[in-house]
């Protein structure tokens, strides 16, 4: 089950007290739990007004000695606030230095003011653990060529080390979905898992020939390799959901995708409802371009024991939400999000709890709530009010949000419905739904 399908049913399940800064921590530890830790950490302080010493760790991080070992970097400035702990816990004077620190036990492994020797740092990294994972999983496969979890892993590590150098060279800095987790967006981190990532890289530097060879040529080679063994089908294919959508920007990649998508679709005609084979599809498709979903959606049938409301998945609505554009395609869209807002539940539908004497709505209707309300408006309720309002029937649109209005606390649900009906071109029904009011919203 998809993310997108589990937090609205946690949601419900644990009720509007329970907070999201706890079911943001669960979902960390889930996600973390799929990858390898690091050894130790390297923090950096530096001067106020520079970052000398965190970029030459950067460049000297990146370089042929030290780039397997994938050393998570912290940099600290100095008066920032950051850096009091670090500086207290390690007795450390407050000048430019950096520490290597254990992860187990917070041990205080190397350290130094200026910055150091590759080599001599790479027997440091080597004496506090850190090991070439990438060596390491492809002599294991040598050994074990079916051990798919370690295929599997080798494919996630490859990943990332393109994407490092592929933005080292392209002179951007795109965060990863598990980034907006960090920050605590929730709602962020869901919707990306939800809806297609878009990534502007007009301004980024051109890959030449040589610098995507370097960046993607080990990552491609082994997906080369995956897909002409067939092992493909049986993998889940993780780096999707944490990597940056930095492809477009790759002939190499590019090149790969379209030898190997149409083996992907015919896996779909066999298995319709493979979330992992549906997720590889749009990644490839996105970065070629955009390569139209409905003809392959076409030629697809679901098995009869799939409910309505789950056919196309997720993530295939959403693609076909962004890439609508005739009247024809709205009101199929309009269809789809129809049952989902019918046959699922949503938080918006919810009556408003009876509220205790001694409590002010503010307390009852936290910050926590209104993600839940925007988590399920802009999965469904948004887009079914735009398919109807697209495709040519406003009264549909009016019903559904009325519906909404008439049970829902979220005091932003009128404006909302508002901005869509605005960019929709009905200018009269937005202002008639600007001035309504959500009957539980005080």
């Amino acid at each position: 089950m998809s993310l997108c399908k589990i937090f609205p049913l946690l949601a419900l399940s644990l009720g509007f007290g329970s907070t999201l800064g706890a079911q943001t921590a669960v979902m960390r530890v889930l996600l973390d739990q799929e990858r390898i830790e690091a050894s130790a950490t390297l923090s950096v302080i530096d001067a106020k007004g520079t970052r000398t010493l965190a970029h030459g760790f950067t460049t000297l991080l990146q370089g042929d000695e030290l780039k397997a070992f994938d050393v998570p970097l912290r940099v600290h400035i100095l008066g920032s606030g950051t850096e009091k702990e670090l500086l207290s816990t390690y007795r450390l004077l407050p000048k430019p230095q950096w520490i290597l620190v254990a992860r187990r036990g917070a041990a205080l492994l190397a350290q130094g003011e200026g910055l150091p020797e590759a080599q001599t740092f790479a027997h440091q990294l080597q004496q506090a653990g850190f090991r070439d994972r990438v060596k390491d999983l492809r002599a294991y496969l040598k050994e074990f060529p079916r051990a798919l979890e370690a295929r599997e892993e080798l494919l996630n590590q490859l990943r990332q080390r393109g994407e490092r150098t592929a933005q080292r060279y392209m002179g951007v800095q795109v965060p990863p979905p598990k980034e907006r987790l960090d920050r605590g967006d929730l709602a962020g981190f869901l919707h990306a898992q939800d809806a297609p990532e878009k990534v502007d890289l007009s301004s980024a530097n051109a890959l030449s020939p040589v610098q995507d060879f370097e960046a993607w040529g080990d990552f491609a080679h082994e997906l080369d390799f995956v897909f002409g063994s067939g092992e493909w089908r049986e993998l889940d294919f993780l780096w999707l959901r944490e990597g940056r959508p930095l492809d477009t920007a790759s002939p190499t990649l590019r090149a790969v995708y379209k030898r190997w998508q149409p083996s992907v679709e015919a896996a779909l005609r066999q298995e319709p409802e493979s979330e992992s084979f549906w997720n590889l599809w749009i990644w490839m498709s996105q970065a070629q371009g955009g390569k139209p979903l409905g003809p392959l959606l076409s030629t697809l049938s679901p098995s009869p024991l799939t409910p309505k409301d789950q056919w196309p998945p997720e993530r295939v609505v959403h693609n076909l939400f962004a890439r609508a554009r005739t009247q024809e395609e709205w009101r199929t869209l309009q269809a789809l999000y129809l049952a989902k807002w019918e046959n699922e539940p949503h938080v918006l539908r919810e009556p408003a709890p009876p509220r205790p004497p001694q409590l002010d709505q503010s307390q009852i209707m936290g910050s926590d709530q209104a993600l839940l309300f925007d988590h399920d408006w802009t999965l469904c309720l948004a887009p079914l009010l735009e398919c109807c309002l697209r495709g040519g029937d406003p009264g549909l649109a009016d019903t559904y949000l009325m519906e909404a209005l008439n049970a829902s606390r979220w005091a932003a649900l009128p404006e909302k419905g508002a901005a869509v009906a605005r960019r929709s071109g009905h200018s009269a029904l937005a202002a008639r739904w600007s001035a309504q009011r959500a009957v539980g919203a005080h």
